[in-house]
């Protein structure tokens, strides 16, 4: 039969489980510097390592350091905390009643990096309590694994790891048990595995994806210390490296939606043959509660001692849940599974074998004859091994498995990630597959009411209350990384939404975690107009994987979210001198200026500044203004910005002006300057100071702003607004601030009252 023709065939994996005598030191005269007498560790499968006492941080750093000396040399890694999760990642635990009780998740422990120093290297592994295991693959073709030394000898001291190269693993030879077995081909196959549809769809440029949910029997669960967590982190740490192979030779990347973990020895699995367990692994998940786990594709990990030789077993062509008969039932076949801790298996070797069962379901075939067999040999380590740079698939497979990803349809391949700036306002009657690449029940709709850009807005809600129910859309990459100044804005609106419900909004953060920054709560009414958001978005996004995401917790279609105008999209940082409290001091002269990226601040100004334009002034700047003369202060933007500018002054003595606050001078465009630009005269007493605003009619910009000023009794006291004549817009000055004090106390006498009112009408007209 040909395996690579026949698209659901079985394929085992088979071990020879005798142990090959290895010394526990180094060979080529490397002596291991934190040997010491009595404390060697015996590893049957290791025939060459170095011991190494390693300083390791404390918890689950985002980002970490750590030297290594290997053979001689010393190698920094740099690791950045990573996360392999889907949004909706959960972890059941079944007690032994047949129900999965959902736990806490515990914080992802796996690590991605490289070596510093050495372009084209990766590390990839996991921290947990001091322990550190990892993967480092270097250009030159070496391959190391780091692993703590009491996975081998529980006696071993907190900090002791073991470091040793690939091909210092003594193989453990095997057939494949397809060779043993007279296997039942499935006879109800469709000619294309689509399946029932599959779950995937995130990924970067180039990759394939798939959803991947992971089942630990009661065995394995006992192996890993009867601990929900270490079996978490044990499968997610195999994984790591799993997935990062898959990228690197297949282009193949994966999230994980589910972790079951079997906590009782009444768990659904009890054969130790190896058919067998597969055929209970697939009823188990093939049946409530497991069928409700969103997978393109699943894995049993097992502790039990499989009989024979066989150490995995899994379908073959059958990711995305591909359908057909075997096990005396007909459905989903879309799984695999490994004895992954064989006998006393290393990381690379455990790595491989899941591998290997993942390879099968995507349609890889066994290569022994091949002169790069390595991954899919039928033995573990057999062929043309998994040492040095041979931990990797070969080119059968990659054949294979390329022409297999062209059948499915739930590894969809991506576009090319997003430059800045994004937009989206959704103007057609479809959402952009090239903006955003998960849509789970996410459409278009011309629903809401007085969208930003109408006709259609985003509409989310909810198919029902189970898990993966509610509507979720996730966008594309875009390419942060090196970026400072970068903000997220949209509208949102609900209707039928009950009182508590939720929309959440987050982003993909630089250790590939959702991170919310948003959460939106309905109050029960029914909007008719949008909301507006907008968030800064802080350095942890500043990475060329940045995402976005929406999803809501609703429980009926009826729920209804509308989202418009989604961007991201650099911005100007703000100015120091955004707010009065920052202003900043000058004397006369004149200074450059630029109110890009400023905030616009309160007050509006009054109706006596009103020159045609309205009182806004948008996006302005402060300074704090000392004349140092008695006579006519005058600040001026005349002819020298780029946009149109307002300007206006007040008295420093009284504090930065609050709501009702009345400037002592404004203007917005003076006849003696062009394109919009200003000037502004007022009179000051020597050791008097000025608050200074400077903004735009509607926009921003730069240019050159001058103050001076001229000593001497200025020639028109009574003129408030400085706009050359004393009328009516100079007495609504004045009343604004009767009983006060100012410019509009004319006579100096600390209040504005009837005698300044007086000296005011008397200088009635243009001043002269």
């Amino acid at each position: 039969m040909n395996r690579r023709r026949c698209l659901l065939a079985l394929a085992t994996l088979s071990l020879a489980t005798g142990a090959v005598a290895s010394t526990a030191l180094a060979h080529g005269g490397h002596q291991p510097e934190h040997r010491r007498s009595g404390q060697s560790v015996a590893v049957p499968t290791i025939q060459a390592y170095e011991a190494r006492d390693l300083v390791l941080p404390e918890g689950i750093p985002d980002r970490f350091g750590v030297e290594l000396a290997i053979e001689g040399s010393t190698f920094r890694l740099d690791l950045l905390r990573y996360s392999m999760r889907t949004a909706g990642f959960q972890v059941l635990v079944d007690h032994g009643d047949g129900l999965l009780q959902p736990e806490s998740v515990p914080a992802p422990r796996t690590y991605r990096g490289t070596v510093e120093g050495v372009p084209g290297s990766a590390a990839v592994g996991s921290l947990r309590d001091g322990a550190l295991s990892l993967f480092i693959d270097l250009p030159d073709g070496r391959q190391y694994v780091v692993e703590p030394a009491a996975n081998f000898d529980p006696a071993q001291p907190r900090g002791r790891h073991l470091v040793y190269r690939t091909e210092n693993t003594t193989p453990l030879p095997g057939v494949c048990g397809n060779e043993l077995r007279d296997m039942l081909i499935p006879d109800l196959v469709k000619s294309e595995p689509d399946g029932a549809g599959g779950e995937g769809g995130i990924a970067g440029t180039g990759l394939n994806v798939a959803e991947i949910g992971f089942d630990a029997d009661f065995e394995f669960f006992q192996k890993n210390g009867s601990s929900v967590p270490q079996t978490i982190d044990d499968i997610e740490t195999i994984f790591g490296v799993v997935k990062f192979i898959y990228e690197r030779d297949l282009s193949i990347t994966y999230e994980v939606s589910t972790i079951v973990v079997r906590a009782d020895a009444s768990d659904p699995y009890t054969a130790t043959d190896a058919g067998d367990l597969l055929c209970e692994f697939r009823t188990a998940w093939n049946s409530a509660p497991e069928s409700s786990i969103q997978r393109d594709m699943a894995q049993l990990f097992t502790g039990k001692n499989l009989v024979g030789s066989t150490i995995g077993l899994a379908w073959i062509g059958v990711v995305c849940n591909a359908n057909g008969f075997d096990c005396g039932a007909f459905g989903n076949l879309a799984y695999s599974i490994v004895e992954s801790k064989y006998g006393s298996a290393t990381l690379n070797q455990r790595v491989s074998l899941s591998c290997h069962e993942m390879g099968h379901n995507w349609s890889a075939s066994h290569c022994d004859g091949d002169g790069d067999c390595h991954i899919m040999c039928s033995s573990n380590g057999g062929c043309n091994g998994i040492g040095g740079p041979n931990l990797r698939f070969g080119f059968l497979a990659m054949d294979e498995v390329g022409a297999f990803k062209g059948t499915v349809s739930c590894d969809q391949v991506l576009p090319d990630p997003l430059s800045l700036p994004f937009l989206d306002t959704f103007p057609s009657g479809s959402i952009s597959t090239s903006k955003w690449i998960f849509v789970n029940g996410a459409l278009l709709s011309s629903g809401a009411t007085n969208e930003p850009s109408a006709p259609n807005s985003l509409n989310l809600d909810s198919s029902g209350s189970n898990p993966y129910q509610p509507d979720e859309i996730r966008s594309n990459y875009m390419l942060l990384d090196g970026l400072a100044n970068v903000k997220l804005s949209y509208y949102t609106e609900h209707k039928g939404v009950e009182s508590g419900k939720s929309l959440f909004v987050e982003y993909l953060d630089d250790n590939l975690v959702w991170t919310l920054i948003n959460t939106i709560t309905s109050d029960g009414v029914d909007q008719s107009s949008f909301d507006f958001f907008e968030h800064v978005l802080p350095a942890n996004a500043m990475h060329d994987e940045f995402r976005i995401r929406f999803r809501t917790d609703g429980t009926s279609s009826s729920d209804d979210w509308y989202i418009d105008d989604v961007a991201v999209s650099e911005f100007d940082p703000a100015p120091s001198n955004d707010e009065c409290a920052n202003a900043i001091v000058v004397f006369p002269g004149s200074t450059a200026f630029s109110t890009q990226g400023a905030t616009n601040s309160s007050p509006t100004l009054p109706g006596s500044c009103d020159e045609g334009s309205g009182t806004a002034i948008a996006a302005d700047i402060w300074y704090a203004f000392i004349p140092g003369c008695s006579g006519t202060a005058t600040v001026s933007t005349c002819g020298a910005a780029d946009f149109n500018t307002r300007l206006a002054a007040y008295d420093l003595a009284l504090g930065c002006p609050g709501a009702n606050a009345l400037p002592v001078a404004c203007n917005d465009n003076d006849p003696e300057c062009t394109a919009g630009t200003s000037k502004m005269m007022f009179p000051v007493a020597a050791g008097s100071a000025y608050y200074v605003r400077v903004g735009g009619v509607s926009g921003s910009g730069s240019g050159t702003i001058t103050f001076s000023c001229e000593a001497g009794l200025p020639p028109c006291p009574e003129d408030l607004n400085g706009d050359g004549t004393v009328d009516g817009a100079d007495l609504g000055e004045m009343l604004g601030g009767w009983g006060g004090s100012g410019a509009a106390d004319l006579n100096g006498d600390g209040t504005v009252d009837g005698a300044d009112l007086g000296q005011l009408l008397g200088a009635w007209g243009t001043c002269s």
